[in-house]
Parts: C-alpha cells; structure tokens; sequence
C-alpha cells in the first residue's frame, strides 16, 4: 500500500506519514453591512502536515454543492490514514 495520498482534484499528493490534522471547512460569506446574508462559497478539507518541524496546510476544495463529494474524499483520507497508524 501507498503511503501517499493525492487528492480526487490531483492538485496535492503528500505522504501520510506526516498527516497532522484533518479537519472539513466550509468557506462562506456574510454579505455586507447593508445586505447581510449567509452563503456558503466553498467546502473544504484542510490537511496539515509536520515538515521539517514545521506545519504546512494544505487544502482540498469543493463547490459549494458538492458537500457529498467532499465527504465521500474525507472518507477516503481517514481510511488511508488509519490503515498507516495501525
């Protein structure tokens, strides 16, 4: 088995040996003072890494309708992660 993780975006591939914290983040907006509103801009998951003595983040963004998606690729992550700690 891979002890690297690329994500479904192939945008990051990093070693799961140094995986962290991971954690889902939603990125929204407020609106403005005259027109307040909440909207959701993005889903995320931040992946942060120890390198060199140091955390890196890395993030994997969604649309903001693709909450499913999002969650079907935490899945995948914390499956990989937990068959490297066990």
């Amino acid at each position: 088995m891979s002890k690297f993780f690329t994500d479904c975006n192939d945008q990051n591939t990093f070693s799961l040996d140094n995986v962290v914290g991971v954690r889902k983040k939603d990125s929204y907006t407020t609106g403005t003072y005259g027109d307040p509103k909440f909207e959701i801009l993005a889903r995320g998951i931040v992946v942060t890494l120890l390198v060199g003595g140091e955390n890196q983040k890395y993030s994997i963004l969604f649309d903001a309708d693709k909450e499913k998606e999002r969650d079907a690729e935490f899945r995948k992550l914390t499956k990989a992660l937990s068959k490297v700690t066990s």
